[in-house]
């Protein structure tokens, strides 16, 4: 009997755990999806980069696709310019929290909503940027962040496709892997940070029969 309980308490822990972990669960919060729509799109994480992310949106022009951009409060104070003309060529910018810590969400919802939400909206608000998209550190949500993203009017952007391109493996892989997995309606999820995006976006694109967002 006590094995069994041992078992249930176990087996409820991991399916919390996997639920934080996987915004695809919708367990805590109802996540934004393309669902019916017959159209891919691409999103961004973790700039404004003074390098890569400028790269890109030349790209974006050139290949006529328009995309989110979810940046760091930190890195839109250090590098406004780059975020203002993201929303001038076209593209979404939503909220990636001030600091991209995913462990802030686990020290209180009022000091998540303080510290990282309103922190980094203050931040786009002083550049001209308002935005009601969020998209969670590491994709970790819980009751907190929850919370902290429904006082804050805010709509979470899921993906269902990962690109795992933050594991430095040949952009081959990379560009293999999103290929696989991509479907009408699908959100992608890269990272404007990393030397390469651009090469990878370009063969996404090119190599997909896929419509994407325009």
């Amino acid at each position: 009997m006590i094995w069994a309980v041992v078992v249930i308490l176990l087996a409820l822990l991991a399916y919390e755990v996997y639920s934080a972990a996987n915004i695809k669960a919708q367990r805590f919060v109802k996540a934004q999806t393309m669902s019916g729509s017959n159209k891919v799109l691409l999103t961004f994480d973790d700039g404004p980069d003074p390098v890569n992310t400028p790269r890109l949106l030349d790209l974006l022009d050139e290949l006529h696709i328009k995309a989110y951009f979810f940046v760091i409060g930190e890195k839109a104070q250090q590098h406004p310019e780059i975020v203002r003309e993201i929303v001038r060529r076209g593209h979404k910018v939503g909220n990636h929290s001030m600091h991209h810590n995913p462990f802030h969400g686990f020290w209180g919802p009022h000091k998540y909503y303080r510290d990282e939400i309103m922190a980094a909206d203050e931040v786009l608000r002083s550049i001209g940027i308002h935005t009601n998209l969020f998209r969670p550190p590491l994709g970790i949500t819980n009751r907190q962040i929850a919370w902290a993203c429904k006082k804050a009017g805010l709509h979470v952007v899921a993906w269902d496709v990962r690109s795992f391109d933050t594991r430095n493996e040949p952009r081959e892989i990379v560009t293999k892997r999103v290929l696989t997995q991509m479907r009408p309606g699908s959100i992608v999820l890269l990272h404007d940070r990393l030397d390469g995006v651009c090469d990878v976006v370009r063969e996404i694109v090119t190599k997909s029969e896929l419509e994407f967002v325009r």
